[in-house]
Parts: structure tokens; C-alpha cells; sequence
């Protein structure tokens, strides 16, 4: 080995060793300035439900079914079939900032929202047969947690305002309750005077579904470890498959007769179909074991969660 490859050797080695102790030193001095940060925040607001899926579908073709009706001789119908779309919610979210600027959330909410649907139907015979008139209401609950993990960056502005852009994921776990109540009186009903049919049944069904969130908002710092925060999310999940249990009971009488009758029915299934009628396509959302013959276009039931959400809340951190 010649004197200038041995120097060039020996020059590089110093160099190598030289970096590698910088390197050494800055990765020490980056770990000492890290010093995770914690903070819980604690707030509400108001959805908006987008679409609904299936559900206002159902509820906006039953209200047209309803007004066919209305309109057929001798019949007179009415309904209140509306889908509300907002539902308030409260969520609580843990977070660790391990890199300035960033921290990663895991967080528990709750919502709820409920829908009250009605129709009466009487048909006049016109005759010593009198009027026949059923009745029917539902009221389909929604109980809903989301688990969410939720990575927030935050853009400083001021010293007491930050912007916060943020996304995550969640697991939404579902309750879904179905209370059916219905009713037929026919008082002069041939043979069975005063006839009347009465009918109810409730369903509660399970449900867990992964779904995704995006959004941005502002921090606004009232104290040192204490922040307003305000946010806007938008919210996409949706919910199929939904099975339970249903118990039901029905009564039957007339004059000098009575009949009671109930029961509970496992492994019922939400299904959606149309079906076809003087010429119209309508909706129809039905529990059964099995899919129901009687409808087209037959499908698990889907309920889309898709929502706009408002929060405003406080945010302390350690």
C-alpha cells in the first residue's frame, strides 16, 4: 500500500468517525427537547345526517304510498313519515403529543336519535258495513358509540390561536331498537261484530361497523394549559346487517270472543326490497328470518350515518 492510499484511507475513517459522533450527539440533544405532552378534551355539538340511506328512502315512499291511497275511492289515509336529520352527540379524547405540532387521540362518544312514524287507513263501505280502519306506528331508536383513533396537526397562527387539521378512524358500535305498534276495527264486521286486531312488537338489533371521519377546527388558548376548541367533522359509516331479536304479542276480538297470542322470534334480519303496485314502485323495510319472496330487489337493510358534525368544547392538557 502506497503513502497516498494509506492517508486517503486514514482520512476517510476520521471523517466517517467524525460524522458518526455528530449524528450520536444530535439524535441525544433531539430526544432531550421531546417531552410528551398529554391532554384531554371534553365536548358536544350537533350532527347533520346526509343521506340516511335506506331508512329515508323507506320513509319517503311510504308517505307517497299513503297519498296514492288517499286518493282511491272510498279511502282516506294519512301518514307522518318524516326523517329528521340532526342528532346531538358528546365525545371525551385522550391525546400524546410525542413530536411537537402532532398528537394522536383515542377517544369514546355517544349519540342517539329517534324517529316517531304514524298512518291511518278507513275505508267506507258505503253501506250497513260501516267503516274499516287500521292503524299503524313505529318508533326505530339508535343508540351509537364510536371508538376513534384521531391524528391531529395543529398550524400555529397567533400565540392563542392554533388551526387544527385532523383525520381518523373509528369502530362505531350500534343499537338499534324497532317498536311496532298496529290496530283493525271493523265494528260491523259480518259475523264477528266489533272486530278488533291489535298487534305489537319490538326488535333490538346489534350492529358494529368501521367508519372514517375528517375535519378541521380552531384552538384558542384561554390559559396556559387550558383551550376553547371548535371543530367541524365530516363523518362517513354505515350499517348493515342488522339482526335480533323479536318479541311480539297480538290480540283478537270480537263479540263473546278473545284470542292472545305472543311469542319471541330469533335471528331476524333487516331486508330491503320494492314492490310493485297499479303501476308504482314502492319501498318496503321488513324483518324476517329469510329474505321476503313477496319483494324485488332484495338486500340487507343499510343505514348510512354519513353526517356533518358540529362541536364545540374545552381542552386541558398535562
Amino acid at each position: 500500500m502506497n503513502l497516498k492510499r494509506f492517508l486517503f484511507i486514514t482520512l476517510f475513517l476520521i471523517l466517517l468517525n467524525s460524522a458518526s459522533l455528530v449524528a450520536q450527539q444530535n439524535i441525544i440533544k433531539f430526544s432531550q427537547k421531546i417531552t410528551p405532552k398529554f391532554s384531554i378534551k371534553l365536548f358536544g355539538g350537533m350532527g347533520y345526517i346526509l343521506k340516511g340511506g335506506d331508512l329515508k328512502e323507506w320513509f319517503r315512499s311510504e308517505t307517497e304510498y299513503f297519498n296514492w291511497l288517499n286518493g282511491q275511492p272510498n279511502y282516506k289515509a294519512q301518514s307522518d313519515y318524516q326523517f329528521t336529520h340532526t342528532t346531538p352527540e358528546i365525545n371525551l379524547e385522550a391525546s400524546i403529543n410525542l413530536i411537537p405540532r402532532f398528537s394522536l387521540g383515542i377517544g369514546i362518544g355517544y349519540l342517539a336519535k329517534s324517529w316517531k312514524q304514524s298512518s291511518s287507513v278507513t275505508y267506507d263501505y258505503k253501506d250497513t258495513l260501516g267503516t274499516d280502519t287500521l292503524n299503524h306506528s313505529i318508533e326505530i331508536k339508535s343508540n351509537i358509540i364510536p371508538l376513534t383513533l384521531t391524528g391531529n396537526f395543529l398550524i400555529p397562527v397567533r400565540n392563542i390561536l392554533d388551526i387544527n387539521v385532523m383525520a381518523g378512524a373509528g369502530y362505531y358500535i350500534s343499537t338499534f331498537k324497532f317498536a311496532d305498534e298496529g290496530s283493525h276495527s271493523w265494528p260491523n264486521s259480518p259475523g264477528r261484530q266489533d272486530y278488533k286486531y291489535t298487534s305489537s312488537s319490538t326488535l333490538e338489533a346489534k350492529s358494529g361497523k368501521l367508519g372514517f371521519h375528517f375535519g378541521g377546527g380552531t384552538e384558542i388558548k384561554l390559559f396556559s394549559n387550558i383551550s376553547l376548541t371548535i371543530d367541524a367533522l365530516y363523518r362517513l359509516v354505515k350499517f348493515d346487517e342488522i339482526k335480533g331479536e323479536t318479541k311480539w304479542k297480538e290480540s283478537i276480538i270480537w263479540t263473546d270472543h278473545s284470542e292472545q297470542y305472543s311469542g319471541t322470534t330469533k335471528d331476524q334480519a333487516l331486508w330491503y326490497g320494492t314492490y310493485r303496485l297499479n303501476g308504482n314502485i314502492y319501498h318496503r323495510a321488513i324483518f324476517n328470518e329469510t329474505e321476503p319472496s313477496w319483494l324485488e330487489n332484495v338486500r340487507p337493510f343499510e343505514f348510512k350515518l354519513d353526517s356533518l358534525i358540529w362541536r364545540i368544547g374545552i381542552k386541558v392538557g398535562f
